[in-house]
């Protein structure tokens, strides 16, 4: 696309932007923040896929970039990384007609990137998505690891994976060098894709969601739901996104030849801070000032939030809360206000 259109995100962006700094307890009262662009980067190269993804083929590598960023007025401020909205602000740049929802310690096969080089599978997969359809991809992640060291071999190990075909694949995780993310904790979030059937088929199949479900998923970039920016911090993000779009009447399907790996990568010190609150204090007891500190507030802040829009969706009254940046660009990109784009 000429530069203009880059130029024109920022712009969008920008142009509702208030200085404000954004406290904990802002977050609390569903204050949205407010993030600058202050630098968009995107390739002058074509791409040769129908879906905006990261794609680690050096030939097929069309990346944008976006940076931004936001101020806060205290020093737990770090606790309040705005995922979701800068989801919806990294989505604001898609252009293809497919999404891919990922997090951005996810590497997915190339298989994936060579199936849709088949113009003809990837029509089926454009029109199947625009028929209300979305293609879940199954994520594994490697046990976990010891030390530096470890943590290097580990990330190789991530990045070899990708490279290699699926009944390779499937060998790694039979000899246990590979598990489904987060089934040795949390076996709700991954439970619904079935695994054990995708090992062994070569055709999609249907699935029904779930409570705890946190698919990663190939949907229509005109359908797909925006994400709720009132969620902040960790928990609840994906779990919500995913009733939103069961609520919608999404047909899940599982994507039968590509899979994503979770890079391993240190723990951030806003993580160890934000769980190391959630985990060590009672749920059930009602928050006080003190909490501000730790995190817990902000954790029971969010179970709450989750109740109040599962609430909403089971009365078909929920509309997710976007920044005014992110509404005021979908209203001036042409390729958002132009359906057939």
């Amino acid at each position: 696309m000429p530069d203009v259109f880059p130029a024109q995100v920022v712009e969008c962006i920008n142009k509702v932007y208030k200085p404000t700094a954004m406290s904990i307890r802002d977050a609390l009262n569903y204050e949205l923040g407010a993030l600058k662009v202050i630098g968009i980067w995107w390739s002058k190269r074509k791409s040769s896929l129908p879906v905006t993804i990261v794609e680690q083929s050096p030939d097929m590598c069309v990346l944008d970039l976006m940076l931004v960023y936001e101020v806060f007025s205290d020093k737990n401020a770090a606790l309040l990384y705005p995922f979701n909205t800068l989801r919806n602000l990294a989505r604001l740049q898609a252009r293809t007609p497919v999404l891919a929802l990922l997090d951005g310690d996810l590497i997915v096969s190339s298989s994936l990137g060579k199936f849709l080089l088949d113009p003809a599978e990837a029509a089926a997969l454009v029109l199947s998505c625009h028929e209300h359809s979305l293609y879940v991809l199954p994520i594994f992640a490697i046990p976990e690891h010891t030390g530096a060291s470890g943590l290097e071999l580990s990330k190789n190990l991530a990045d070899r994976s990708v490279k290699l075909d699926k009944d390779e694949f499937v060998k790694l995780v039979d000899a246990k060098e590979f598990r489904v993310f987060d089934s040795d904790r949390y076996v709700e979030g991954q439970g619904p894709t079935d695994t054990q059937r995708w090992y062994t088929t070569k055709e999609a199949y249907t699935i029904g969601a779930a409570t705890g479900y946190e698919p990663y998923i190939l949907i229509d970039r005109h359908q797909a739901p925006w994400h709720d920016s009132r969620f902040r911090g960790y928990g609840f993000d994906k779990v919500s996104y995913t009733s939103q779009i069961d609520h919608a009447k999404f047909h899940f399907k599982v994507q039968p030849h590509s899979w994503v790996v979770h890079r391993p990568h240190p723990k951030t010190k806003a993580s160890d801070a934000f769980f190391a609150a959630y985990n060590t204090d009672s749920v059930s007891r009602q928050p006080d000032a003190h909490d501000l500190d730790k995190g817990l507030q902000l954790q029971l802040h969010l179970e709450a939030l989750d109740g109040s829009v599962n609430a909403q969706m089971a009365s078909k009254t929920f509309v997710p809360s976007i920044d005014v940046a992110v509404q005021n660009c979908l209203a001036s990109l042409s390729w958002w206000t132009d359906k057939q784009q």
